[in-house]
């Protein structure tokens, strides 16, 4: 949750709503420290092999309203 953007007071209120005991805001920030750097070596890491990808390039255009039309130009 603190990930997401979540603050740590509202993960507090959002455990002990699910759970019925209240996470402390230092044991978030200490948990989310531990994950950080496995999270940023994941996002970081080489990726070997070939890995096949379709690239889409488009565009939205509001014609009237509730009408949407979509144009695909490549593909």
């Amino acid at each position: 949750m603190y990930l997401a953007g979540i603050s740590v007071r509202r993960v507090e209120d959002i455990t002990e709503a699910l759970w019925g005991t209240r996470v402390s805001p230092s044991t978030v920030s200490n948990l989310n420290k531990k994950i950080y750097t496995n999270i940023e070596a994941w996002r970081n890491r080489w990726i070997e092999g070939e890995h096949p990808y379709l690239y889409l390039y488009g565009i939205v255009m509001k014609r009237a309203a509730g009408l949407v039309r979509f144009a695909m130009s490549r593909c």
